[in-house]
């Protein structure tokens, strides 16, 4: 009696399966084959930001793409990827340029319409070895082939929210991956003056350099650098804000450099003002005539410690590096404010009122030490930030 009642349940459950199956077969075959295809409402949001942004992103190769060649030799061709900035010029990272040839070739695809893609030869115009933005210039690209994508901010992104990046890994061109925005206000190593780098969690392979990182409007809010400082994905990806690409890319296009501002100020290593417990930039040496030197930056001299910047344009500074991130937005010939702690030796100048280092007990060459403060203010000069390119 137990094994027909098995035997029953068995039969039962059999036929509700087979009912559930007829179901979904009568349902996909009413409403036509295409049903099994259909997209979410997502899905046509994100295949439709595709269609739209992927005729202005190219990749950047050695040579013109190679038909009939095995994967692995086209893929040795590849650099990177870039896009329309306006009629003549497209973006890309210095990367690329670095890895090209002295005419480096972009493929421009045609957006669908069955064209074959096409191969122009490209002029390096500039770069920016900090920001690691580089510009090339097209000739003689049919009308209606260079597309300049919207432009949006970095500086409205939410970790958390979705990004795209099109880009040409290997050769496979237009190759889409979607991450979300994992960290802000990330810094690459080496970049000093470039803040407000974001991470994203995208497959950033090195083909993606340079190419475009795009919010849910298919707004460029950066430009990919690599996957990690080494080109080796491992799970998060870097981009420059488009905030500064922006402004580096029109010094480059209008004068071939960047021009940046200039303080004329050499500042010493960390471990020096964390010897004195004061957090800042202490001054070794100001250049003759400079910015500093005419605001009254005091360098080290005379055995006296040098001026220990400790905020600049209303950003504290904790370090050396933090003097020039704090005029990563200034331009030559702004009027910058200073505050600085000027060392004095206690002994020496009594009568100067003293800001008392509490932290550590300073001591210059066994003297204790004490600190004036002062205000400053300095007229940025002018430095040109060139790379030339062979």
């Amino acid at each position: 009696q137990q094994q027909q009642q098995q035997q029953q349940q068995q039969q039962q459950q059999q036929g509700r399966r087979s009912a559930l199956l007829a179901g979904v077969g009568a349902a996909l075959a009413g409403r036509g084959p295409e049903a099994a295809l259909a997209l979410t409402g997502e899905e046509k949001r994100i295949t439709q930001l595709f269609k739209n942004s992927a005729p202005s992103v190219m990749g950047i190769s050695l040579r013109p793409p190679r038909e009939g060649v095995p994967f692995a030799e086209r893929a040795k061709d590849v650099v990177g990827s870039g896009f329309v900035w306006d009629d003549t010029h497209i973006i890309t990272s210095l990367r690329v340029i670095d890895a090209a040839s002295a005419t480096p070739f972009v493929t421009i695809f045609d957006g669908g319409k069955g064209e074959e893609p096409r191969a122009f030869p490209a002029t390096a115009v500039g770069a920016d070895p900090v920001s690691r933005i580089a510009v090339l210039r097209v000739d003689d690209v049919p009308p209606g082939l260079m597309k300049p994508l919207p432009i949006g901010k970095a500086g409205d992104l939410r970790v958390g929210q979705d990004v795209f990046a099109i880009g040409n890994p290997y050769g496979l061109d237009h190759s889409l991956t979607r991450g979300v925005v994992s960290g802000l206000g990330r810094k690459i190593p080496g970049t000093h003056g470039v803040g407000g780098v974001i991470q994203v969690d995208a497959s950033l392979s090195p083909g993606f350099s340079g190419g475009p990182l795009l919010d849910s409007s298919g707004a460029v809010v950066g430009v990919n650098a690599a996957a990690v400082p080494g080109g080796i994905f491992a799970g998060m990806g870097l981009a420059i804000p488009m905030e500064t690409v922006s402004r580096r890319v029109a010094d480059v296009i209008a004068k071939g450099f960047v021009s940046r501002p200039w303080l004329g100020a050499m500042f010493a290593e960390d471990g020096v003002t964390k010897e004195l417990g004061v957090p800042g930039a202490m001054v070794l040496a100001v250049a003759s005539g400079g910015p500093a030197a005419v605001a009254g930056l005091r360098p080290t001299h005379g055995g006296l410690l040098g001026d220990v910047v400790v905020e600049m344009a209303g950003v504290p500074v904790d370090s050396k590096d933090a003097v020039l991130d704090a005029l990563a937005d200034a331009v030559p010939g702004d009027v910058v404010s200073m505050s600085v702690l000027r060392p004095t030796d206690i002994a020496a100048e009594p009568a100067i009122q003293q800001v008392a280092n509490t932290q550590e007990g300073a001591t210059n060459g066994g003297q204790e030490v004490g600190f004036q403060k002062l205000q400053l203010e300095v007229k940025l000069g002018a430095t040109a930030s060139r790379l030339v390119i062979k």
